[in-house]
């Protein structure tokens, strides 16, 4: 290709009776490229450190008498806590629900990838964790409790009433439904194998999802969604 015929950002016209000046068009396209390259790698990171959030949240309630620990992995990548560090390298640190009627919320990823976030007693296992996992696509937020690292007894919450409540719109259409695993018992709407069929399925739009960890025996017996009766 010419330098006449060349036009980098349109600073050259190629109608010009003259060529322009070799140095020149090279320091256009290494400004073009440079600015190009930051661009670029301004998205990536972005795209890295900020993946989309719905808006709405996961919010953990622990009625327990211990702290609880979660961490959550998106799209097959580390676990990491509210920080964004590794499980395992220096700095990292989970999210941490403490004790006694306290509660957190987790920001939803909308990228139409995986996400589960794990929860177990601060001074568990971590390698058994009972699982929120979902996925947001196409205008529906798919979600389960999995159970399959820590069936029946090795639940760290198998001795507690467990419940996962979806709020707002959709609530008690199809399967938007809430989980409910009763205390010392298996917990037949959890996965417990990969090939159980308990994936929830919820309009995007329906609002917080709350765990309820250790709840109260006369609430999760109601009905109604997340009512505090003792």
């Amino acid at each position: 290709m010419s330098l006449l015929s060349y036009n980098p950002l349109r600073q050259h016209n190629t109608l010009d009776s003259s060529p322009p000046d070799s140095s020149s068009v090279f320091k256009t396209l290494i400004q073009h490229n440079i600015m190009h390259f930051t661009a670029f790698t301004f998205t990536a990171l972005v795209a890295f450190f900020a993946a989309p959030t719905l808006g709405s949240k996961m919010n953990i309630m622990n009625w327990c008498s211990q702290d609880v620990t979660a961490w959550q992995s998106h799209n097959g990548d580390c676990d990491h806590g509210e920080n964004g560090i590794c499980a395992g390298r220096p700095g990292s640190a989970p999210f941490v629900i403490p004790a006694n009627q306290h509660s957190i919320g987790i920001d939803l990823i909308s990228d139409d990838a995986g996400s589960s976030i794990k929860m177990t007693f601060a001074d568990g296992d971590s390698h058994n964790p009972l699982q929120y996992e979902y996925t947001i696509a196409g205008g529906t937020i798919y979600w389960d409790l999995s159970a399959i690292d820590s069936v029946g007894a090795n639940d760290p919450f198998y001795k507690e009433n467990v419940k996962v409540t979806p709020t707002g719109n959709g609530v008690g259409q199809g399967s938007c439904t809430a989980v409910k695993c009763p205390a010392n018992q298996f917990c037949g709407d959890a996965y417990n194998k990969p090939d159980d069929t308990k994936t929830k399925a919820c309009p995007v739009d329906t609002g917080d999802m709350w765990v309820d960890l250790c709840m109260p025996t006369q609430s999760f017996k109601r009905q109604s969604p997340r009512d505090f009766t003792f």
